[in-house]
């Protein structure tokens, strides 16, 4: 069964093409990026640098993970092709607020075989192809610099980040993962935070977070087994988590994923690494 990683660095979680929604009106936070088009203006866009930007037919919309806004429509309904995927890299991508990318012929060509097929249920396999090529297809179009790291990591320091993220719901002390890549552990903890931008056990929590958001995006699990799939100590502590971390409680971030849809059938199917 395929298991949704593109590369090493990114993997699509969950996609659809919606049409007739009425009223649309969410907050927009999370790990993962958001990638929108909308055949039909009337979607307003705001932002911290962009008080208020409405979407146009003709370009893509990509917000980076960790980034809050606001999006709602204007119109009568909203018809809009949208992509969520995680980004495991820190790549310059993620400092920007929003992203525009034109919508040539290609794109949208590829968007239209997606519309074509979004409600045969036999062709998940063919709409889980269809979201990468998109996806891929964007960020080839974004400057190289984008996507470019600021910063190698050592060959230490990314086992460690490997290892967490294979399986983040495990319990890694720091000293644990200093000796596992043979670093003294005043040395480990000092040379992580500074290559990666955050602290081992931070990382772990982030990646706890993200495994525990993709399993309410990908399954209907409840949040008692998610929280204890994702390595938490019950639901009431990844409760106090996503709210510190994310703002929002885990239920209140299921409720918006897809815009505040319905649990859509055709999420990219993920196998849990070991």
């Amino acid at each position: 069964m395929f298991n949704g990683q593109m590369t090493s660095g990114f993997r699509v979680i969950e996609h659809a093409f919606i049409h007739g929604l009425g009223k649309w009106d969410f907050d927009v936070y999370g790990p993962f990026c958001r990638l929108y088009y909308n055949p039909l203006p009337g979607v307003i866009f705001s932002g911290k640098k962009n008080p208020k930007l409405e979407f146009s037919p003709n370009k893509f919309y990509l917000i980076p993970q960790g980034k809050r806004v606001r999006c709602w429509n204007e119109g009568a309904q909203l018809t809009q092709f949208y992509l969520h995927f995680f980004i495991f890299e820190r790549l310059p991508i993620l400092n920007q607020e929003i992203i525009e990318i034109p919508a040539d012929e290609e794109l949208l060509n590829w968007v239209k075989k997606y519309d074509s097929i979004r409600n045969d249920s036999g062709a998940f396999v063919a709409r889980d192809l269809l979201a990468m090529h998109i996806l891929s297809g964007i960020l080839l179009r974004l400057p190289p610099e984008y996507l470019r790291p600021t910063q190698s990591i050592s060959p230490a320091i990314a086992k460690a980040c490997s290892i967490i993220s294979k399986n983040p719901e495990r319990k890694r002390s720091n000293e644990e993962l200093a000796k596992l890549t043979g670093y003294p552990l005043s040395s480990f903890i000092r040379t992580f935070t500074r290559e990666v931008g955050e602290t081992p056990q931070v990382f772990c929590r982030t990646k706890r977070i993200e495994m525990a958001c993709e399993l309410m995006s990908t399954t209907d699990s409840s949040l008692d087994e998610i929280a204890t799939l994702s390595g938490f100590a019950d639901r009431f502590h990844m409760s106090q988590v996503f709210s510190r971390v994310l703002g929002c409680a885990p239920a209140r971030f299921r409720q918006q994923l897809g815009g505040g849809l319905p649990k859509r059938k055709h999420t990219i199917r993920n196998q849990k690494q070991k």
